[in-house]
C-alpha cells in the first residue's frame, strides 16, 4: 500500500517529559535555554489578572449544574497578547532570539492558554513552565502548526500547575517571525484531576469510584486505550468521550462524545455551522497504575484540536475528526473500539468507561438489561437506561465530567454514548442512567451531518469523482477503482482519498496549510497490523470477527452445557456434533476476547466432554462458545473464588 502525503503542514513530534508526573503534550520535551547557567536574560514582564471572584464563579456553576452543563475547572479571562504588544524580547549572541513572558492569575490552582493564531518556523520552540521550574510543557515546535501562517484556526496548551507561569519562545536568527497571540487565560480553580484523588476538600468524584485497572477492568484492556478525558469550552470544562472504529477499519481517528459537550463560547459548536474546535484537548492513558490510587498524580499523553463532522441534539451524540492523531504518540497504543447499531441488547452485561469530574480513568459495570427511554426532551425512546451494579472494588456510576464516554456491550462494541441521569449523579443512590442509542444516532436523520453512519460505514464507489470544494472539513473518499477530482481543498482541512488510483486534474489544489493525504488501497478488504482481515456484515452494521461470520445462526436445543456452574476450581463441558466437520470450543472473558482454545478440529458426529480447569482465571463471568457447522451455541460460566 502506497500512501503520498500532498500537503502536510501539521505534523507530530516527539513525546518526552521532562519531570515526573506532570501534564504533557505532544513535544519535543527538552528544556528552556534560559534553564542554562550561561544563558543571562531580562526579567519577564508579568501580565497579572484581576483578583477571581469565587463566590461568583459558584453561582454560576451551581446554575450550570442545574442546566446538566459539563463540570467547569476553570474560569476563562478575554486578553489580547502577543509578540508584539506583550512580554520582552532578548537577542542572543549568536543571533538567536527568545521571547518571554509571564502571567499570574492570583489563587489560580492552575493556568492554561488558548490561542486565536499559533505558528511556529522550523527550528523555533515555545515552552510553559511554572514559577518554582518543576512544571515544564513543551517544546511546541513547527510540527504543532495546524495551519498555514496567518490562516491559525487557534490552538491550546495544557494546563500547568501554579498561580504564575512563564512563555519561552525562542527563534533562529534569520527565521521567519512566528505567530503567538493568546486569546484567552483559564484560571483554575476546581475539579482538578490532581486534587480529585489526593484531596477531599470540595466536589470531586465519588469514593465509590472503580479505577479502570482494578479487576472490573480485566477483559477491558484494549477499550480503555479508546477513551480519553476532553478539555472543552474554550479550556474550561471537562467531558470523556472514545475513539470509534469505521467499517473501512482505516483507523481515521474518528472521536465520539455528547452533543451537550459542544456548549460553550463564543458559539456552540455544530457540524453544519461551526465545526472548529482546535482548542479541544484530549488527555489519554490517564489512569491509575494498579487499582489503589497512587500516590501521586499518574502521566498521560495529549493530543489537540478536532473538526466536528456530525452532531445531534435528538440523541445527544458529537463525532469529532481529530488534528493531532493519537497513533502518532509515542509509547502509547490507542485502541478504536468496534460498534453496533442494533436496537436490542442481551442480558450480559457491559461496562461504562469514564472520566468523572476529570479524574483518572474509571469503570462502571452493569449487569441488568438497558432497556429504551426518554430522556426530557430529546428523541422519544431514543436512550439505553439502566442501574449500575456494585461489584468488587466499589459501586462505579457516572459524574460531571463522564457526558460523552461510552457504553460497552459484553462484546466490547459500543452502542450509546453517556447523557446523563435521572436524578444528580452521585454515589450511594439508585438512579437511571440514560446513554444516546448508537442505533438512533447511526441513521436516524437523513442529514449527512446527523447521522454516523455517513463517517463510520462510509460508501465504497468503483470510481468516485470530488465535486464540490473542501474547506474547513474533514472528509474520506472510497473508491474500489478511481477517485478523482478538480476541486480545491483549503482551509482547516483533513481529507483523504482512499483509491488504487487517484488523479488529481488541472485546477486541484491544497492551500492555506490544509491536510490532504492520498493512499493507493482499495477499500473491498482491511487489513490490520498483525495481518488479519475483518469484515462488516452486509445485513447488520456490526464489527464481526471472522469466526462470526462463519457462523450466523444460533443453534437451538441443548448443544452446551457445563456442570457445576457457578464452579470454583473445575466444571466439565459437555458439547454435542451432528455432522462431520470443523468444530471450535473456547472461552472468552466478559469483553468478548477469547481467552482459551479448547478445541479447533474436525470431529466426528457425538456426545463429547472437556474437564475445564479455572487455575489461571480470576473470579466473574465467562463464556463457553460452541461453532459448528451447523451454527453457534454460547453459555455463560461464572467462576466463584
Amino acid at each position: 500500500m502506497k500512501k503520498y502525503i500532498i500537503t502536510l503542514t501539521l505534523c507530530f513530534g516527539l513525546f518526552l517529559t521532562n519531570v515526573p508526573n506532570v501534564w504533557s503534550q505532544l513535544s519535543i520535551g527538552g528544556k528552556p535555554l534560559s534553564f542554562s547557567s550561561n544563558i543571562n536574560l531580562d526579567e519577564a514582564p508579568v501580565h497579572q489578572l484581576t483578583q477571581f471572584n469565587l463566590a461568583k464563579a459558584e453561582k454560576e456553576d451551581e446554575q450550570d449544574d442545574l442546566n446538566g452543563l459539563p463540570p467547569r475547572f476553570g474560569y476563562p479571562n478575554e486578553v489580547n497578547l502577543n509578540m508584539n504588544n506583550s512580554g520582552s524580547w532578548n537577542t542572543l549572541a549568536s543571533g538567536d532570539k527568545i521571547w518571554r513572558l509571564s502571567i499570574e492569575s492570583p489563587g489560580a490552582r492552575s493556568i492554561n492558554l488558548i490561542y486565536d493564531a499559533f505558528w511556529l518556523p522550523d527550528d523555533a520552540t515555545l515552552y510553559i513552565y511554572n514559577d518554582a521550574r518543576d512544571y515544564v510543557i513543551g517544546g511546541f515546535t513547527s510540527r504543532n502548526n495546524n495551519s498555514a501562517k496567518g490562516n491559525s484556526p487557534g490552538f491550546a496548551t495544557g494546563i500547568v500547575r501554579g498561580d504564575k507561569i512563564t512563555l519561552e519562545y525562542f527563534e533562529p536568527k534569520d527565521a521567519e517571525h512566528g505567530e503567538i497571540s493568546i486569546s484567552s487565560i483559564v484560571h483554575g480553580y476546581r475539579h482538578l484531576p490532581h486534587d480529585a484523588f489526593l484531596t477531599r476538600d470540595y466536589e470531586d468524584s465519588g469514593d465509590c469510584h472503580v479505577n479502570v485497572n482494578c479487576s472490573e477492568g480485566w477483559g477491558w484492556e484494549n477499550e480503555k486505550n479508546g477513551v480519553a478525558l476532553i478539555i472543552v469550552d474554550y479550556g474550561t470544562r471537562w467531558c470523556s468521550g472514545s475513539l470509534i472504529i469505521t467499517s473501512m477499519y482505516d483507523k481515521t481517528p474518528y472521536f465520539l462524545t455528547a452533543d451537550h459537550c459542544l456548549k460553550g463560547l463564543p458559539v456552540d459548536l455544530d457540524a453544519e455551522t461551526n465545526r472548529n474546535a482546535s482548542v479541544w484537548q484530549f488527555y489519554w492513558g490517564y489512569e491509575a497504575l494498579a487499582c489503589s490510587n497512587p500516590g501521586s498524580e499518574p502521566g498521560f499523553h495529549s493530543t489537540t484540536g478536532a473538526i466536528l463532522v456530525a452532531n445531534r441534539f435528538d440523541t445527544d451524540f458529537a463525532l469529532m475528526r481529530l488534528v493531532e492523531d493519537p497513533k502518532d504518540l509515542p509509547n502509547y497504543t490507542p485502541y478504536f473500539p468496534g460498534w453496533t447499531n442494533t436496537n436490542s441488547v442481551n442480558d450480559l452485561g457491559g461496562v461504562g468507561i469514564h472520566h468523572p469530574y476529570g479524574d483518572i480513568k474509571k469503570i462502571s459495570t452493569y449487569t441488568e438489561t438497558p432497556v429504551s427511554g426518554t430522556f426530557h426532551n430529546h428523541l422519544a425512546n431514543g436512550f439505553w437506561v439502566f442501574d449500575w451494579a456494585e461489584t468488587s472494588n466499589g459501586h462505579g456510576v457516572i459524574e460531571g465530567g463522564s457526558s460523552g464516554s461510552p457504553l460497552f456491550n459484553h462484546a466490547g462494541l459500543i452502542i450509546g454514548q453517556l447523557t446523563g441521569s435521572e436524578l444528580f449523579p452521585q454515589c450511594g443512590i439508585e438512579n437511571n442512567y440514560f446513554y444516546g442509542k448508537l442505533a438512533e444516532s447511526f441513521s436516524g436523520n437523513p442529514a449527512i451531518r446527523r447521522s454516523l453512519h455517513h463517517f463510520i460505514k462510509p460508501t465504497c464507489v468503483a470510481n468516485k469523482v470530488v465535486s464540490s470544494h473542501v474547506i474547513d472539513d474533514a472528509r474520506n473518499f472510497y473508491a474500489s477503482n478511481k477517485i478523482s477530482s478538480q476541486k480545491k481543498i483549503a482551509g482547516f482541512s483533513f481529507v483523504e482519498f482512499r483509491a488504487p488510483n487517484i488523479v488529481m486534474n488541472q485546477g486541484f489544489r491544497v492551500t492555506d496549510g490544509a491536510r490532504f493525504i492520498a493512499i493507493n488501497q482499495g477499500c473491498s478488504s482491511s487489513f490490520h497490523d498483525d495481518g488479519s482481515i475483518e469484515y462488516v456484515d452486509p445485513n447488520v452494521d456490526k464489527v464481526l470477527t471472522r469466526e462470526e461470520i462463519n457462523s450466523q445462526l444460533d443453534l437451538e436445543g441443548d448443544y452446551l452445557s457445563c456442570f457445576p456452574n457457578p464452579f470454583r476450581e473445575e466444571t466439565t463441558i459437555n458439547y454435542r456434533v451432528n455432522e462431520l466437520g470443523p468444530v471450535q470450543l473456547a472461552i472468552y472473558n466478559s469483553s468478548g476476547q477469547r481467552i482459551d482454545m479448547l478445541v479447533n478440529k474436525n470431529q466426528d458426529a457425538g456426545d463429547y466432554s472437556f474437564n475445564y480447569n479455572s487455575e489461571n482465571l480470576i473470579s466473574g463471568t465467562y463464556m463457553a462458545r460452541l461453532i459448528t457447522s451447523e451454527g453457534v451455541k454460547t453459555i455463560r460460566m461464572s467462576i466463584m473464588k
